[in-house]
């Protein structure tokens, strides 16, 4: 009776056993999708947003992180934030309309790439510097064509002074200003276009400050979340929204109190 049973019972078992482990497959590929449903990605960009023992802050992240985690609910962390070079940042999400990208400078190519948000309340002035004993002299902007100009890979200040310089501009990437400012002091460029507070922050310990001069003021910009063109546009409203309204509320006003020697506002 045993065996008869068995073999009686055998198929049933064996769909009951498939149809439980596709629909476990099916849930789990929905659970996935959606823990996955949003790419976050930033940049650092001292002092705006800097890593400090590992960990990072600054004016930017943390109010990026109050929109995106505790308003919106978009990330359960910010250790789901992936931090990216510039150039990397803005090819990520190039084709990928499922992803952010914040603390981006706008310019006229982003503005036809992306869609943008304005992070409200804060700017950056870019300078090209020079060291001191070059005794470097710019008037205008296409003075910078004598010289080798160091740049962040990415920038908006590459796209700027090669579009007032052209093809005669001789200059060389570096993936960060930290990078751009150590080149600068080695003597591999004359000059480096730097927002005015990323060179104050990175240079406040040392004699490094005292070195560097101002040789031309290049632009004042203003910060930016950037998406693909085809993000959903319900979810980039709430976003903006969102941003909007965290701007009005106390704690914008606490981190920039708390923040106020690093940033421009």
């Amino acid at each position: 009776m045993t065996v008869l049973r068995a073999i009686r019972w055998g198929p049933y078992r064996l769909v009951t056993a498939f149809l439980c482990l596709t629909i476990a497959l099916v849930f789990g590929r929905s659970v996935r999708g959606e823990e996955a449903s949003l790419q976050i990605f930033y940049r650092l960009n001292p002092p705006l947003i800097v890593k400090q023992d590992g960990h990072p802050s600054g004016f930017v992240y943390e109010f990026m992180k109050y929109v995106l985690v505790d308003k919106l609910k978009l990330a359960a962390s910010p250790d789901q934030f992936s931090e990216v070079p510039l150039a990397r940042g803005l090819h990520s999400i190039e084709f990928n309309n499922t992803a952010l990208f914040f603390n981006v400078i706008s310019t006229p190519d982003r503005e036809q790439k992306y869609k943008l948000i304005k992070i409200p309340g804060i700017f950056e002035r870019t300078y090209l510097y020079s060291r001191k004993d070059k005794n470097i002299k710019l008037e205008k902007i296409v003075d910078a064509a004598k010289y080798n100009v160091g740049v962040v890979n990415g920038s908006s200040s590459l796209d700027f002074i090669k579009k007032n310089i052209g093809d005669s501009l001789r200059y060389e990437v570096a993936l960060t200003h930290e990078n751009n400012l150590n080149k600068l002091l080695s003597g591999r460029v004359d000059l480096i276009a730097a927002p005015e507070y990323s060179i104050d922050y990175i240079s406040e310990s040392g004699d490094i400050r005292p070195k560097l001069v101002k040789s031309l003021f290049l632009e004042k910009n203003d910060f930016y979340i950037a998406v693909n063109k085809e993000f959903d546009e319900e979810l980039l409203h709430n976003i903006q929204k969102a941003v909007i309204d965290a701007s009005t509320e106390p704690i914008y006003n606490d981190l920039l109190i708390k923040y106020k020697e690093s940033i421009q506002y």
